[in-house]
């Protein structure tokens, strides 16, 4: 099971990103775990395909994420994940997370799962 961040997701879906490389090494690396990514990476991940890439291209790896088949699911996050993400985000301020990352950093305690990321403010968090 492991846990993806925008940065990871743009890196592996960009041909043309600094990091696509690596993303596709770190995929391989974790081929047959389930990934997992939550509302507000894809909403991130959305945003910068369309604003880096195309609404075209946006609009295809929305697709391909909420499709049944899809090698990566979005999770549904209860409560306690929130309320842990919350306190996290205060207890960091002032800080460079958004409370999106505060999100991917509970989500992956919650889970015990790794975070894959090329956000070093976000790595410098992990455990």
């Amino acid at each position: 099971m492991i846990l993806l961040d925008t940065s990871f997701l743009v890196g592996y879906y960009r041909r043309i990103d600094l990091h696509h490389k690596e993303a596709i090494r770190m995929a391989e690396a974790y081929e047959g775990d389930q990934a997992f990514t939550i509302s507000g990476v894809f909403q991130e991940l959305l945003s910068v395909m369309n604003r880096k890439v195309s609404a075209e291209a946006a609009i295809q790896i929305g697709d391909l994420i909420l499709s049944e088949n899809s090698s990566v699911q979005l999770l549904k996050l209860d409560d306690a994940v929130f309320e842990v993400a919350w306190l996290k985000f205060k207890k960091l301020a002032p800080h460079k997370l958004s409370f999106v990352d505060c999100l991917l950093l509970a989500t992956a305690e919650h889970m015990d799962a790794p975070l894959l990321t090329f956000d070093r403010e976000l790595l410098s968090q992990l455990k």
